[in-house]
């Protein structure tokens, strides 16, 4: 069923090395497929046509450099099929491997595979990895065009660091991961930006059986960008003794990704939503909502324990009024009077830090902060008018030194308040 059902879907993987010798030359049009046993770098622009294409096979390791240029695919083939341990890489990481073809891939694996600092631009799957196959991908740029294809798709174990995988065919897939008969299949992808319409799809493919129970489909990302636009397809599958293969998508790490991510956010993540927020949303426990895509947003907490973005509440007015105390000249206030307005503040400090971010349906709350330190600092007694024969001013129960280390705890708190304040607004 695979080999019907997906037969062209590819991938494509290359490692870096130093210095790679030019052991074994390339023509620049290659119609008669050339099995490669030595290294490779080249030295002109190579195109393939008439199926043909570049072999390793099992045994062999070779490393490929593209120097610079670029290895056309112009027929219905792989560009490049490994049976061995093959590395590619471009030195000067302004080469590209093409592929034209609507029905195969670009590059499969079928051993062992790293691809390093290369871009890869095809119609079908940019990089296919069989099953029981290791692949490395590492700061490559990788795209397909075609419609319903994937530009990674994994049946084996597949590992990508760094770099841009982008699909933008109707349909397509940045990352599609699948099992065949009884081999799992692993990608862990981590700080990489996936650019599709759909960023992950998991699929049983083998229609003729189901799998064993032990067969697992998994996808780990850590960090990185996930298309605000992307959705996800994770299926679940039959098991050959009447349970269910649930694929396992777990996402991590500081990332910014859209709202359909979060129902596989994992605890201790940090997530900017990129995407719209229309209706509700539920937030997994553990997970910090650290900036929403429009700023003038925050989250706010409805009955049900679900999240709605609402219109933040108007702090400008909070913020002037504490900018305009910074520089306050408590030389000229009593010291009573100076410590009952440093403790007003640290109350206001307090008092943002529990509320949290507010909606604008909560502006009378931060209207009423405004007021409470206004009317304090209109409460400040100065020097030059103060009543010293008034026997109800007790002695202060603090030295002259602890009450102005007290008043410069209170005005530091101004500044600390204004920063607690701008990093709220935006969780």
């Amino acid at each position: 069923m695979k080999k019907i059902l997906l037969a062209g879907l590819s991938a494509l993987s290359f490692m870096a090395m130093t210095e790679v010798a030019n052991a074994q030359e390339l023509s620049t049009n290659i119609s008669t497929s050339v099995t490669l046993t030595e290294n490779v770098k080249l030295t002109q622009n190579v195109t393939l046509d008439n199926k043909a294409k570049l072999i390793i096979n099992d045994g062999s390791k070779v490393t490929i450099d593209l120097n610079g240029f670029n290895l056309t695919q112009s027929s219905d083939n792989y560009a490049i099929d490994n049976k061995g341990e093959l590395e590619i890489i471009d030195s000067t990481k302004k080469g590209m491997i093409k592929c034209t073809s609507n029905r195969s891939s670009c590059i499969r694996n079928y051993k062992s595979m790293t691809i390093k600092d290369i871009s890869v631009n095809s119609v079908f799957t940019s990089v296919k990895n069989e099953e029981n196959s290791y692949l490395t991908i590492t700061n490559s740029n990788l795209t397909s065009t075609g419609n319903i294809t994937g530009t990674v798709m994994n049946y084996g174990d597949t590992e990508i660091n760094g770099g841009i995988i982008t699909a933008t065919g109707n349909g397509s897939v940045a990352i599609f991961n699948l099992t065949y008969e009884n081999f799992s299949s692993k990608t862990e992808v981590r700080g990489s930006t996936l650019k599709a319409p759909k960023a992950v799809e998991t699929y049983y493919d083998d229609g003729s059986s189901a799998p064993a129970a032990t067969v697992k489909n998994e996808v780990k990302i850590t960090g990185g960008v996930i298309d605000a636009e992307s959705t996800f397809n994770i299926r679940e599958v039959p098991t050959s003794d009447g349970g269910k293969m649930v694929s396992d998508l777990r996402i991590g790490g500081e990332i910014e990704a859209p709202v359909a991510a979060l129902k596989y956010i994992v605890a201790g993540s940090a997530v900017t939503i990129n995407s719209e927020i229309t209706g509700n949303i539920t937030i997994p426990e553990g997970v910090e909502i650290a900036e929403l895509a429009d700023e003038n947003q925050v989250l706010v907490e409805n009955e049900d324990g679900t999240y709605s973005a609402k219109q933040r509440a108007d702090y400008s007015k909070l913020l002037e009024l504490l900018e305009s105390l910074e520089d306050i000249d408590e030389s000229l206030y009593t010291e009573e009077s100076l410590q009952k307005f440093a403790e007003v503040i640290i109350s206001v400090g307090e008092e943002v830090e529990e509320m949290g971010p507010l909606s604008i349906d909560d502006q009378d709350k931060i209207d009423a902060l405004v007021k409470k330190i206004e009317d304090a600092h209109k409460e400040l007694v100065k020097v030059d008018s103060a009543d010293k024969t008034d026997d109800t001013i007790k002695e202060v129960p603090n030295t002259y030194d602890g009450i102005m280390l007290y008043v410069v705890i209170g005005i530091i708190s101004l500044g600390t308040l204004g920063f607690a304040i701008k990093k709220k607004l935006f969780q």
